[in-house]
């Protein structure tokens, strides 16, 4: 027998090469030795034979038998016969064709028959053979390298597993750990401290003017007032409300005064284009609004600055204008509270639509750090804030009475400003 034979029907898989080798050797169907140059060794020009022989199995071997060596045996004996019929066929076919013809003999001592075939039978035979052999070695190599790579991936998903688990353990450890230790009492605790001041205990005795000094007084940096009341008593005082500041953006009030002038005049017109794809229109409402830089900063040398100034000191800002060298624009308190308290009561060099213009953009303003801070009423402000100088200047519409607020300060803070607007408020009644 061939030496092949045994390792095809040893490889693992359902190839035909292992039924095939099973079926020849259970049957005891065994190749001649001449046909050994079929599975290996040079081929002759000889012809050469292939015995296919059939044995009967005797009693004594099938009674040894177990059931499934018997049922494998029948698969195995039937797989045989039907190979047997196969080459029947085949060299009946070819019988005409050529000279080497299969022939059999029957072996009466050894109890089985033997059937020679021809040599191309038996090189396709062999071929065959030996091609299933390394279909079959391939299919067990891909099958290890798969239970390999399984073993590998439960491996590996075992130990995170232990790990996890032992994280568990771990941090379980320690958490009641924790809970048996002894719990130290807390500390005590400082009482409360109220929030800091900056102001000193003042007192209204009726004289307004004396109590915004106390209270410009009693606030860090330079800081000047001016309130005035629209209706009830009518009160109206200031400390420092003449000194001049850098406006910082409060400059935008009397430039949104002049625009609103010049386009009721038709000098201006709300859709002329300004800067950055922005409309008069638009500019005016994002400089107010947003306090932006960029409109203001063409606006203003459109309309002319003396021009500004002029229709200023016309609303009652007598002190607002240049300052000395490039100091930039000054106004006071005073110039604020009066631009305002018109504005609000109406009398402007303007139509009411104008006015209401004014009034609805100050109140949508964003920056609401300072008098807005400081009071129950509704504001509508701008602010001004740059290099150390902070400036509110508002119309507060108080449940207890409408008043105006102007606070220009420098080295102070807007926590300053709305502080003294809380203490003007309750001087006022109004709290």
């Amino acid at each position: 027998m061939h030496s092949r034979l045994p390792l095809l029907a040893s490889v693992p898989g359902k190839s035909v090469a292992g039924a095939l080798s099973a079926a020849l050797l259970i049957t005891g169907c065994t190749p001649l030795a001449e046909s050994s140059a079929a599975f290996g060794a040079p081929l002759s020009a000889e012809p050469a034979v292939l015995t296919v022989s059939q044995q009967s199995p005797s009693p004594d071997s099938a009674a040894a038998t177990s059931p499934e060596e018997l049922s494998a045996r029948a698969a195995a004996s039937s797989l045989a016969a039907r190979l047997s019929a196969s080459y029947q066929s085949t060299q009946s076919q070819s019988a005409a064709a050529t000279s080497e013809h299969a022939s059999t003999v029957t072996n009466p001592q050894q109890g089985f028959t033997e059937r020679v075939l021809p040599r191309n039978e038996v090189r396709s035979f062999a071929a065959s053979l030996a091609q299933a052999h390394h279909a079959a070695q391939e299919e067990a190599a891909e099958q290890a390298r798969q239970q390999r790579e399984a073993e590998e991936r439960a491996e590996r998903e075992r130990a995170q597993q232990e790990s996890a688990e032992q994280q568990r353990a771990e941090a379980e450890d320690q958490e009641s750990a924790a809970e048996r230790a002894p719990q130290a009492e807390p500390a005590p605790t400082a009482e409360p401290t109220p929030p800091p001041s900056f102001s000193e205990p003042t007192v209204f005795t009726g004289d307004l003017s004396a109590y915004l000094a106390q209270l410009a007084a009693s606030y860090p940096g330079q800081i000047s007032i001016s309130v005035a009341e629209l209706g009830g008593q009518g009160r109206r005082a200031s400390v420092g409300g003449d000194t001049r500041y850098t406006t910082a953006s409060t400059y935008k009030l009397y430039l949104a005064y002049s625009i609103l002038r010049r386009v009721e005049a038709g000098s201006l017109s709300w859709d002329e284009p300004v800067t950055g794809g922005r409309n008069v229109a638009q500019c005016f409402q994002d400089m107010i609004v947003l306090s932006d830089n960029p409109c203001p900063e063409v606006l203003g040398p459109k309309l002319g600055w003396p021009s500004i100034y002029d229709d200023a000191r016309a609303a009652g800002a007598t002190g607002t204008g240049p300052g000395e060298g490039n100091s930039g624009i000054k106004t006071t308190t005073d110039d604020l509270t009066a631009l305002l308290l018109r504005l609000e009561s109406g009398q402007l060099n303007m139509s009411t639509g104008s006015h209401d213009r004014l009034r609805n953009a100050l109140g949508a303003n964003i920056h609401r750090q300072g008098i807005p801070a400081g009071s129950t009423g509704q504001v509508l402000n701008k602010p001004g804030f740059i290099n150390g100088y902070l400036h509110d200047a508002a119309i507060v519409r108080h449940p207890g009475g409408s008043y105006v607020i102007s606070i220009m300060s420098e080295g102070s803070s807007w926590d300053a400003l709305a502080g003294i607007t809380r203490d003007v408020e309750t001087a006022l009644g109004y709290r």
